[in-house]
């Protein structure tokens, strides 16, 4: 069991690595998905172009 000082230290730590994003669409009953992008407005501009290609509602924006 984690002691007070034990969950402060560990809310106090920096991630370990940076979010990456990837858009997932879905495209002929298949889903799939873009390259790992490492920059928010980077996916959103993926998700917009998507979003025409393949339909508003089969679009999203994935973050690992």
């Amino acid at each position: 069991m984690h002691t007070r000082a034990d969950q402060l230290r560990h809310a106090l730590q920096a991630p370990i690595a940076a979010p990456r994003y990837r858009v997932l669409y879905l495209e002929g009953g298949k889903e799939k998905g873009s390259p790992w992008l490492y920059r928010h407005d980077h996916a959103r501009t993926a998700l917009k172009v998507l979003q025409r290609r393949v339909g508003e509602s089969n679009a999203i924006i994935y973050v690992d």
